[in-house]
Formats: C-alpha cells, sequence, structure tokens
C-alpha cells in the first residue's frame, strides 16, 4: 500500500524475517523538493562574503535545526547556490 499526505520525503519499509519485525528507511527529500530557505540564503551568502566554508556553514545551519536531515536541502544544494551567484 502507498500513501500520502504531503511529507516531502521518502521512506522504505521493509518485512526482516529474521528479526520478524518491521524496517524503515528515511530516504531523504525528493531532487524537485529540496529548496534553500530565504534564511538560509542570507546566512550562506553572508558566510560566503567572508569565506567561511561552505561546510562550516552547512553544519551551523544544521545545528540550528537539530540536524542535517531536518535541512531540507543537501550540503551540495548549498555548494551549487554558491556557484551559482558567481
Amino acid at each position: 500500500m502507498i500513501s500520502a499526505i504531503g511529507c516531502k520525503a521518502r521512506i522504505y519499509v521493509k518485512f526482516d524475517m529474521e528479526k520478524q519485525e518491521w524496517v524503515f528507511f528515511k530516504a531523504g527529500y525528493y531532487h524537485e523538493y529540496r529548496e534553500l530557505t530565504i534564511n538560509a540564503k542570507c546566512v550562506i551568502e553572508d558566510n560566503d562574503k567572508v569565506r567561511i566554508r561552505p561546510n562550516k556553514t552547512f553544519l551551523a545551519l544544521a545545528n540550528e535545526v537539530g540536524g542535517p536531515s531536518n535541512l531540507g536541502f543537501s550540503e551540495k544544494d548549498l555548494g551549487n547556490y554558491i556557484t551559482a551567484r558567481l
């Protein structure tokens, strides 16, 4: 059965025959739903101006929201945003 309720994440479910239990795997956001927020764009632009490395910016943004899985975009998306601005 497939069900959707507006969630922008993908999840996989399989039954582990050995343990006799269901196992859930969160696969992250579909590419078309990943998006940098206005706040994230401002932080990225400000940090880029003062030459703070993109990975440090990504970690700081992830820390604000409780981890990278809560951001809604990847570190690669952040790097692509910086490159596109040049």
